[in-house]
């Protein structure tokens, strides 16, 4: 055709692949953040659990101290993002920590929290 690029078709199409695989990829990245934002937690209050029983705090005391440390990534974290780490994308760690950590430890984390120190605590 007169006027057009030959090489314009190669190019669209080489942007369709890129535009496909970072959608996968945003599509992983997002699957590996939501996965995290919801083992973290449980691996903090384990060790919150754990510490409370070895230092021997109460089994309410305990349950508050796992719940504490399961919810520092929301409370803490994404101040602490913003502040060490300015280019990182808010959309990822907001995300996280206040729509998939604090739900879960709302709904789910607390009873499993006072699951985990029912069997610490026989």
């Amino acid at each position: 055709m007169p006027g057009s690029d030959p090489d314009a078709s190669i190019y669209s199409l080489s942007g369709r692949k890129i535009s496909a695989q970072s959608r996968f990829c945003n599509w992983l990245v997002g699957f590996r953040l939501a996965a995290f934002a919801v083992i973290m937690p449980v691996i903090h209050a384990v060790l919150g659990i754990s510490i409370a029983y070895a230092t021997g705090l109460s089994q309410g005391g305990a349950l508050i101290l796992g719940t504490l440390a399961a919810s520092a990534s929301y409370i803490a974290a994404p101040a602490a993002v913003r502040l060490t780490l300015p280019e990182a994308n808010p959309g990822y760690y907001l995300t996280c920590s206040l729509a998939i950590t604090f739900p879960f430890n709302i709904v789910l984390g607390l009873p499993l929290y006072g699951l985990m120190t029912r069997w610490f605590y026989g």
